[in-house]
């Protein structure tokens, strides 16, 4: 009796559909997080409060896709079909450069600008890299972006693939 049955492959193909729709998603959350970021942490503009009902009704999803459904698509390897799996591996494989180099490139951008300028403080502009973080804001903040780097680097590669 063979091991795969008919029904197997429908199966197999709604699982792989509902794994990208879902990265899909996160990405999409990813993109308006981190536009909300730049918006008022970076700019300093804010057109909205944060308590405004139509920013929370928005912003509670966000936060839900990108804080539970972004963590699960990562580590839960049953959601993916053997597609979906190597993409997986080449997007850790390039996350782990990225995550070796970024640091450095950060750094040394910094200290570029800092030389360029010639002063004492950074332009508003680069505000975001004099930001002082408690351990807590740091965790979050360290998560919010390899959740983001992971999820924007296998859709570029996903995207990649189907040219």
């Amino acid at each position: 009796m063979s091991k795969h049955t008919p029904a197997q492959p429908k199966v197999r193909e709604r699982r792989r559909r509902l794994y990208f729709r879902l990265m899909d998603l996160c990405l999409l959350a990813a993109a308006l997080g981190t536009a909300d970021f730049l918006r008022d942490d970076a700019f300093g503009w804010q057109p909205w409060s944060d308590d405004d009902p139509v920013y929370i009704a928005i912003g509670v999803p966000i936060l839900f896709v990108s804080f539970i459904v972004g963590p699960v698509l990562v580590v839960t390897r049953s959601l993916r079909d053997e597609y979906a799996e190597q993409l997986w591996k080449r997007t850790v494989e390039l996350l782990v450069n990225v995550l070796a180099i970024a640091p450095l490139v950060i750094i040394l951008g910094t200290w570029a600008a800092y030389a360029a300028i010639g002063g004492e403080e950074l332009p508003d502009a680069l505000g975001f890299l004099n930001l002082q973080m408690n351990f807590w804001t740091s965790l979050v903040t360290a998560w919010q972006t390899f959740l983001l780097l992971f999820v924007g680097i296998f859709q570029f590669l996903r995207w990649r693939d189907s040219r």
